[in-house]
């Protein structure tokens, strides 16, 4: 909850929301001109939460300050895991009809699992290296901190973790938390071209040649 003390913290807490309702928005533009089958929540399963038909669409968006980098053993990393694997084992979601997208300010370090989990577009995209990096971290961490998610995570077994990380990609160095939009665009967010696989394509595709999008 946030200190009624702290303005700060309540301001950063309303621009999350504010940035979790213009993604919602924009996925209702987009899937309105697909037909009549689908809905979109925020913080349902997730920050946002799109049906469509039988398909789910899982995305957590994370904000962080500068510099900030998303590694193997980073909270939002395995927190977001947890959120996942939980959806799963409950029965929350079909595996097998869900797609899952983590969008974060943070930077994706090269060969990180972040980094190999981005999309296809990026050419960096390796899913049984990022599986690789994940369980590395998971066996060689003593972090109690952590012991949630790695206990929701274990509960997957090997074959439904494999599943779950072949769907999942990654946006890192993400722009565009500002309420004015100043770098980025709500419209960006999923592309009107019916080609790409991920709805975030266009957010890597203005990015750098380095595979992360600019700020």
């Amino acid at each position: 909850m946030t200190s009624p003390g702290n303005p700060f913290e309540a301001s950063a807490s309303a621009l999350g929301y504010l940035y979790q309702l213009r993604v919602a928005l924009q996925r209702c533009v987009e899937l309105s001109r697909g037909g009549i089958e689908w809905s979109v929540a925020i913080e349902a399963t997730d920050d946002v939460q799109a049906l469509v038909g039988s398909r789910t669409e899982l995305t957590q968006l994370k904000k962080r300050a500068d510099n900030v980098r998303l590694t193997d053993l980073s909270q939002d990393l395995w927190k977001t895991l947890r959120v996942w694997s939980h959806a799963v084992t409950e029965e929350q979601i079909d595996l097998a009809e869900a797609s899952f997208y983590l969008i974060t300010t943070a930077e994706l370090p090269e060969d990180s699992a972040g980094f190999l989990l981005q999309p296809k577009a990026s050419g960096h995209r390796d899913e049984q290296a990022a599986e690789a990096l994940i369980v590395q971290a998971r066996q060689s961490s003593k972090s109690t901190t952590l012991d949630k998610a790695f206990k929701a995570f274990d509960a997957l077994g090997e074959q439904r973790r494999a599943e779950l990380i072949s769907r999942i990609e990654v946006i890192g160095d993400a722009p565009g938390w500002t309420p004015s939009g100043r770098n980025y665009s709500a419209t960006q967010a999923w592309p009107s071209s019916a080609g790409s696989q991920s709805p975030f394509f266009s957010v890597l595709r203005a990015g750098s040649s380095s595979g992360h999008p600019s700020r």
